[in-house]
């Protein structure tokens, strides 16, 4: 994935566009090796697949200030991931193309956008890591 691909509109996308779940693992490990594929289930029992990044910030500011700059990101693209930050300072960043419920290449453009902003890591973590 290149800095400068955009999104394709996501009212464009359809089904077809959903990377399948036997491709997916090679593809994130060949392009965004900071990220996992994961597989999620809803109440209806039905999965989809989902790419996730985890890392741990330095404190509670450094979560929030990484936030911010990669929600600026997706607001840019129109294609926004889903954040969740807990114990004050882990952070998760989750993607999928929900319009039609699984991993596109929306979700890698603007993945390997967002892996371009360093957050300021645990010490530990990164250490733990072998980012450090």
């Amino acid at each position: 994935m290149s800095n400068d691909e955009t999104c394709i509109p996501c009212e464009s996308l359809d089904k077809k566009h959903i990377i399948p779940a036997s491709e997916l693992p090679s593809k994130v490990a060949d392009t965004l090796p900071l990220w996992t594929v994961v597989v999620k289930t809803t109440p209806e029992s039905s999965s989809f697949s989902v790419i996730r990044r985890s890392f741990t910030c330095k404190n509670f500011q450094a979560a929030m200030d990484f936030i911010q700059q990669a929600g600026e990101v997706c607001e840019t693209e129109s294609h926004h991931a889903d954040f969740h930050l807990t114990s004050y300072r882990d952070v998760a960043l989750e993607f999928y193309t929900h319009s039609v419920g699984g991993v596109t290449v929306n979700d890698l453009t603007v993945a390997a956008k967002l892996d371009k902003i360093k957050p300021q890591l645990s010490p530990k973590w990164a250490r733990e890591n072998g980012l450090a």
